[in-house]
């Protein structure tokens, strides 16, 4: 991948593949993410969190997603660079061939039949929300100001 340099901010040493993707995906995480890991090398780029490119030894786009999905209980180091947003077109226009639409959130997501079905008593919808409610901004309640500490001495 030809990529712009970005702005240095950590290595990461020793961390499970797929831990390191859902946390750069869940902080929106805007960069590059060079990972080395036992098989070779991989370059994945991330806007607000989601996978926009990726390039794997053999592979680039969605095929190489599928083998960063693969390999996501493996250990790697990383680094990782931020990049502005003009960098990130950048990136886009000379790596065509690297675009991906599969990576973000399938590595580490519980899939939809796994996860518990949610309590009705919980449930609401935008419905729930009559916005006859509040009448006035006079009828919310404004917060209550903590008690002044005195020391006594």
């Amino acid at each position: 991948m030809q990529l712009p340099r970005g702005t240095f901010c950590a290595i990461r040493k020793n961390e499970e593949i797929a831990g390191l993707l859902l946390e750069l995906e869940q902080s929106k995480f805007t960069g590059i993410c060079s990972l080395s890991f036992r098989a070779g090398k991989a370059t994945v780029v991330f806007s607000l969190g989601s996978c926009i490119l990726a390039e794997i030894p053999g592979k680039t786009g969605d095929p190489a997603s599928t083998g960063l999905m693969a390999m996501a209980g493996e250990k790697a180091d990383a680094a990782l660079s931020t990049l502005d947003a003009t960098q990130v077109r950048l990136a886009l226009d000379f790596n065509a061939t690297c675009r991906t639409t599969t990576l973000t959130g399938q590595v580490v997501r519980t899939p939809p039949a796994a996860r518990p079905a949610p309590d009705p008593a919980f449930a609401s919808s935008p419905r729930d929300l009559d916005e006859s409610f509040f009448e006035s901004p006079a009828d919310v309640t404004p917060p209550v100001k903590p008690a002044e500490v005195i020391d006594e001495k």
